[in-house]
């Protein structure tokens, strides 16, 4: 094959990736969210019915907020990201299962299936990040409460995104195999809603209990999302060094298994 040739296979690959990407998100946010405004508003009310939860729970432990900011505040900043990764991780980890009979189009693949629903999930959550910032802005009309580095916060909720895709990837391939699997690791994972910063900050604890928790990526992804949006956290006790190489990891390890478990899956 020449080189011009193959520039043309590459190109003509990309342009079904981005038709058949582009036709999956319209179909998912259909069939999600439905023609009405209402679907939208339940993405709301998941976020704000745990951050009301957990405001209260510290109301009535008379906790203040373990930084310089408000309650509400804080615990957005950890509710946000925690909903953004379970509900990419749930979602991406069912893309096959729900939406088999679209493999049958030539067009679509298996991949595409993920990234659609990932890349859906993204703009939905960072829609509802944005919403709940601003109302709470307007609440306390404060401007010390807008991020402090929104470059910083889009990239770090990006991650936690890519790391729920990770997560959902290799779920969904060892399913395939195990047909319990995915129940259980999601089951394991909501486990991590009490180990991941979603209501504290991991420098306050006993140097014992972060060396163990430092195996926690997500941990790493919270805190590092909640230190860029605020400058009163100097130090955040994350490594993105470390968060990186996971969040890959999981994604390199679910492309490979999904070609394996998968495609052997559709051959059978």
């Amino acid at each position: 094959m020449t080189a011009g040739a193959a520039m043309c296979a590459g190109s003509s690959s990309w342009r079904r990736f981005g038709w058949a990407v582009n036709a999956l998100i319209l179909r998912e946010t259909r069939t999600r969210f439905g023609r009405s405004h209402l679907g939208y508003l339940r993405a709301l009310l998941e976020p704000l019915a745990w951050i009301a939860s957990l405001w209260g729970v510290f109301v009535l432990l008379d906790r203040a907020s373990p930084i310089a900011a408000p309650l509400s505040f804080f615990l957005l900043t950890g509710v946000c990201p925690w909903v953004a990764f379970m509900r990419t991780w749930t979602y991406t980890s069912h893309a096959l299962e729900a939406n088999r009979g679209l493999l049958s189009f030539p067009g679509v693949k298996p991949l595409d299936l993920v990234v659609a629903r990932a890349l859906l999930e993204f703009v939905t959550q960072l829609f509802v990040l944005a919403i709940l910032v601003i109302v709470l802005h307007w609440w306390f009309d404060d401007p010390a409460l807008l991020p402090e580095d929104p470059f910083g916060v889009l990239l770090a909720f990006s991650t936690i995104v890519l790391l729920g895709v990770g997560f959902g990837l290799v779920s969904e391939s060892i399913t395939l195999a195990f047909n319990s699997f995915n129940v259980i690791a999601q089951a394991a994972g909501r486990f991590l809603f009490f180990l991941s910063g979603v209501f504290f900050v991991s420098d306050r604890l006993p140097v014992d209990y972060q060396q163990i928790l430092s195996w926690n990526p997500l941990l790493h992804a919270i805190e590092w999302f909640r230190a860029d949006y605020f400058s009163v956290i100097e130090n955040g006790a994350f490594e993105v060094a470390y968060l990186l190489g996971v969040t890959l990891s999981l994604l390199l390890a679910g492309m490979v298994l999904q070609r394996v478990f998968v495609h052997a899956h559709l051959a059978g």
